[in-house]
């Protein structure tokens, strides 16, 4: 007779149960984990897409050209929804997406899920409100995703009156 010894039924219905016990424990800090991570990553790359929506609208604020009349912007158009230069290129909020659209009529979209894009011209002052030509500073909103960034736009074009 040889002397082999193998588990029991009782010793492996404990070993299961333990099993099972920590396996309840752990499931939902892992699943937590991964919705963590999820939200992390959908946030991260909701942030990203309105950064760089709102560094292009500043960027093209700040290489504005000056207009046929001296001592303005060519810009056409500044305001809730929009900023349009007086060549055609422009940036409109157009159901919940941002798009550039170049004097051509071609669109792409900047960023998805806007909420508000607004553009508010500023005066010399910096406090009063201007019309779009004759802005020394262009205050820029953008919300989306729940995220809220507001940015100033400065032209490089010396405005003399």
């Amino acid at each position: 007779m040889t002397n082999a010894r193998a588990f029991t039924l009782l010793e492996v219905t404990v070993s299961i149960t333990v099993l099972a016990i920590v396996a309840a424990v752990l499931a939902p800090t892992i699943s937590g984990l991964a919705d963590t991570y999820a939200t992390t990553q959908r946030v991260g790359r909701s942030t990203e897409a309105a950064a760089f929506a709102m560094d292009r609208v500043i960027r093209a604020i700040r290489e504005a050209p000056e207009s046929a009349t001296p001592g303005e912007l060519a810009i056409a158009e500044a305001g809730e929804g929009v900023i349009r230069m007086s060549d055609g290129w422009e940036v409109r909020l157009q159901g919940g997406e941002l798009l550039e659209i170049a004097p051509g009529g071609d669109a792409s979209v900047l960023c998805s899920q806007v909420e508000r894009f607004v553009v508010i011209p500023l005066a010399g002052d910096g406090a009063s409100a201007a019309t779009p030509a004759a802005a020394h500073t262009l205050r820029v909103g953008l919300t989306a995703g729940g995220l809220e960034l507001w940015s100033i736009g400065l032209p490089r074009v010396r405005m003399t009156p």
